[in-house]
């Protein structure tokens, strides 16, 4: 085969297997609406990320307080040298396949053993890596997201070439620093779980300040209050409140799993769906508190009230089949707590992933914060902003900065 059949070749054989496969499992409307839910994260993972923001926002959480040391600890480099490393080299291979490791010796401020490291952490020799793919390769309903070596290991080498390393995409490098550090800790360290849910409540703070400065918005964070002498309730994470209501925010680091993302029928999907209910539910008692003067001290109570759950990484729940059962779930669970059914009617909820309540956050600074949970035509949406790439800005040697309006 000749290079310049290679890609539509393997564009043939992918349409084939989705064709086979959709013949064998797609026999009803709910069948060919359950397909759709695997393709949201096959394909949208690749098409809505902003790199600045995301690298920012994992940049953040990693560097808080309660986080760094064990990041720090696992990686065996600090987190600069991680990270100025690893956009410098994901923005490299933009352009070109292929880098050259040790030209990353004259980085400024990254240690030599740092680079080795680095390389170690994210690379590859290509036949190792090769049959690691051909032992996770499925060709059943879950093989578009079958897990890919390359999210583990995104660079690769040959060993007669060893100081040439290469990588498909930026993409995948991207990942590898960001959400593949977590796993890099999470599985190694007691508690580790909890710290990186207090550093990304935290962040979620550092965005709803830096978005609603305008002296209209009243920014609160989690407030302790008695429910009676010595019962005390934490309440939300964060709340905002402006003359079109309250929005009560809840941020919750819990990933959607990787069965659930590949099949709508598997036990995990379900499970999953109970616990995004949970958390809804957690903030329905909070909002039902502050509606009722349960917790006193909670102002101008006659506005509107918003639910807002805010995850780390996108769950994609807008598809018909989800909204239905997820409302069916909150419900059941709005009944085993013995709270107002009401509550989902009078106070709409809303997951958001940390990218969408970034940006979506900015359109309510202009237009309020009801239009958080308005109907996608009712708002006009964007231009967004980055709201923290001075931060990867800053770690970056000025000729290796990306070229963004700043």
């Amino acid at each position: 085969m000749i290079a310049s059949d290679f890609v539509p070749t393997s564009i043939n054989y992918i349409r084939e297997i989705k064709n086979t496969l959709s013949a064998t499992n797609v026999n009803s409307t709910d069948a060919a609406l359950k397909t759709v839910f695997p393709l949201f994260h096959e394909q949208f993972q690749w098409q809505d990320e902003d790199f600045l923001a995301r690298a920012a926002r994992y940049w953040k959480i990693f560097a808080h307080p309660l986080t760094k040391e064990s990041v720090e600890g696992d990686l065996q480099m600090s987190l600069q040298s991680f990270y100025i490393l690893g956009i410098a080299i994901a923005g490299s291979l933009d352009n070109e396949m292929g880098v050259h490791w040790r030209d990353y010796y004259q980085l400024p401020v990254v240690p030599r053993d740092h680079v080795e490291r680095f390389f170690k952490l994210c690379s590859a020799e290509r036949d190792e890596l090769r049959s690691q793919i051909r032992a996770e390769q499925k060709y059943d309903k879950t093989w578009a997201l079958t897990y890919n070596p390359l999210r583990g290991k995104p660079l690769f080498y040959s060993d007669e070439r060893p100081q040439i390393v290469l990588g498909f995409s930026s993409k995948l490098l991207l990942w590898r620093i960001t959400e593949g550090v977590y796993y890099d800790v999470e599985k190694g360290r007691t508690g580790f779980g909890n710290a990186f849910g207090t550093a990304f409540e935290q962040y979620i703070g550092d965005v709803v300040k830096t978005v609603f400065t305008a002296p209209t918005f009243r920014v609160m964070a989690e407030t302790s209050f008695d429910v009676k002498k010595g019962h005390g309730r934490a309440g939300a994470d964060w709340h905002v409140s402006d003359e079109s209501g309250h929005v009560f925010i809840e941020c919750k680091t819990k990933r959607i799993r990787h069965a659930a993302k590949t099949d709508m029928d598997h036990d995990h999907f379900a499970d999953d769906m109970r616990k995004m209910a949970g958390f809804i539910v957690q903030n329905y008692s909070n909002i039902h508190e502050a509606r009722t003067g349960i917790r006193r001290d909670f102002p101008n109570r006659d506005l509107p009230f918003f639910n807002a759950i805010v995850t780390l990484e996108n769950w994609r729940l807008v598809h018909p089949l989800i909204e239905r059962e997820l409302r069916r779930l909150v419900v059941e669970k709005l009944e085993r707590e013995r709270l107002p059914l009401s509550l989902v009617s009078a106070c709409p909820f809303r997951v958001f992933s940390a990218q969408e309540f970034e940006m979506f956050s900015q359109d309510a600074a202009r237009l309020g914060l009801a239009s958080l949970f308005a109907r996608p035509e009712a708002v006009t949406r964007g231009p967004y902003r980055s709201l923290f790439h001075d931060e990867v800005f800053s770690l970056l040697p000025e000729a290796a900065r990306p070229n963004v309006d700043r």
